[in-house]
C-alpha cells in the first residue's frame, strides 16, 4: 500500500480516500537461500554478494519487497541480478534448485521447502521476530536494517466513517485474535496476530512510508 505511488505512476485509486480501521496480522516475511549453497547467515550472504558482484541472482514477490530489496541492494553498494517472475511457486521451485540464490517473500511460501531442508531461511525483515519461526533474526539484527519491512495486514474504510465504529471493528478483531484456537490457526498461516486501533496502524503505514523514503532517489523502478 504505501509503496504504490513509488510502483505505479498513476495508482488505479486516490490513497486519500481510504482511511485506516485497524491492524489485524503481520505477514512474516522472509529472506531464504537454497539449502545447498553455503550460506548459513545474513553476513554470509553478504559477504558472498560482495565477493562475487553480479553472478548471485534474486527474486521476489512483486509489490513493495521488491522495491526494498532492490533499494537496500544500492544502500549497501551490493550488486545481485533480478529474475522477475509471474507466479512465486515457481521462483521457490528454482530456488530449491539454486537456479536463484535469493527469494524475499513472505515465510508461508518458503515455509514448507524450508520444513523440508531444501531451503535456508536467513532472517525475517520484520522489527520482531515471529513466533512461528522464534530462532530466525531479524534484519536489523543480523545488520541489515535497509531490508526492514512489516506486512502489514489491515482494514481500511472511507474517510467519512464515523470514529466510533472504527473502534468498535478493532475492539471486535481484538477479541476476536485472542481466542487460542484462531490465533493458532493465524500463525500457522505464517503470520503474526498483531490486532490493533486505527491509529496505531495508521503509524505503522507512516512508518512504512519512511522506511520507502530511505531508498536511494537514484533507484529507478519500472
Amino acid at each position: 500500500f504505501p509503496a504504490h505511488t513509488y510502483l505505479h505512476p498513476k495508482p488505479p485509486y486516490d490513497p486519500n480516500d481510504l482511511s485506516p480501521i485497524a491492524r489485524v496480522t503481520t505477514t512474516i516475511v522472509s529472506m531464504s537461500v537454497p539449502a545447498v549453497l553455503n550460506i548459513n547467515s545474513m553476513k554470509d550472504l553478504i559477504a558472498r554478494a560482495k565477493a562475487e558482484p553480479g553472478q548471485l541472482t534474486w527474486a521476489t514477490v512483486t509489490g513493495a519487497t521488491d522495491f526494498v530489496f532492490a533499494g537496500w541492494l544500492k544502500m549497501d553498494g551490493l550488486d545481485m541480478l533480478k529474475v522477475p517472475y509471474r507466479d512465486p511457486v515457481t521462483a521457490l521451485n528454482d530456488l530449491s534448485e539454486n537456479r536463484i540464490q535469493v527469494f524475499n517473500s513472505a515465510y508461508a511460501i518458503v515455509r514448507a521447502q524450508a520444513e523440508a531442508g531444501r531451503v535456508r531461511v536467513l532472517a525475517v525483515t520484520n522489527r520482531e521476530r515471529a513466533e512461528a519461526i522464534p530462532n530466525i533474526p531479524t534484519v536489523a539484527e543480523v545488520g541489515a536494517p535497509g531490508l526492514l519491512f512489516d506486512g502489514l495486514v489491515g482494514m481500511y474504510g472511507t474517510r467519512d466513517l464515523p470514529n466510533e465504529v472504527r473502534a468498535r471493528i478493532a475492539a471486535d478483531i481484538k477479541e476476536i485474535a485472542a481466542d487460542p484456537a484462531i490465533r493458532t490457526r493465524i500463525i500457522a498461516t505464517g503470520q503474526g496476530v498483531t490486532p490493533c486501533t486505527s491509529a496505531e496502524l495508521a503509524a505503522a503505514i507512516a512508518g512504512h512510508s519512511r522506511g520507502l523514503e530511505a531508498a536511494p532517489t537514484a533507484l529507478v523502478v519500472k
